[in-house]
């Protein structure tokens, strides 16, 4: 079973430097590649082809595109000590299959340990906690730049 986290903003997994502004690709593919090199820089042992692979297998399993603009490509590497999330926005709608059809902008990139998935859902639950604020999801879209993207993030959930 998996415990209720006490409200945290979700910089305890986003440092400054995890957020991206201007993320390149136009597709699903080209944006788990872009998604895959900003992870590979952070992680440093991890190819970046690696975890493209890891993240274009969970998304064929189903889109991770949760709905109004945005989506968690998500996955588990044995390479990975802690959790690392990166929340890039692109500069262009992508058509990520996503439930409700919207064209996302903002990523949450997720990649954390193998092993038990009690911490991967954990992560995802929290971001989705804080998603699930539509006002709050709203101003991230609509957010002028990566500063301010960061200043919302470090919202409580």
């Amino acid at each position: 079973m998996i415990s209720q986290l006490a409200p945290q903003p979700l910089t305890r997994w986003i440092r400054p430097e995890r957020v991206v502004d201007g993320l390149a690709g136009s597709n699903v593919e080209g944006v788990l590649r872009a998604l895959a090199e900003v992870l590979a820089a952070d992680l440093g042992d991890t190819p970046p082809l690696e975890i493209f692979a890891r993240l274009l297998e969970r998304e064929r399993l189903g889109s991770t595109g949760g709905g109004r603009g945005f989506a968690m490509p998500h996955c588990r590497l044995a390479s990975v000590a802690q959790v690392h999330v990166f929340v890039a926005r692109s500069a262009d709608e992508v058509d990520f299959a996503a439930l409700d059809r919207v064209p996302v902008r903002v990523f949450f990139a997720i990649a954390t340990p193998a092993g038990p998935a009690g911490l991967h859902l954990q992560v995802l639950a929290a971001i989705a906690r804080w998603l699930k604020d539509e006002e709050r999801s709203r101003r991230l879209l609509a957010a002028f730049d990566r500063e301010t993207m960061v200043a919302l993030l470090s919202e409580v959930v």
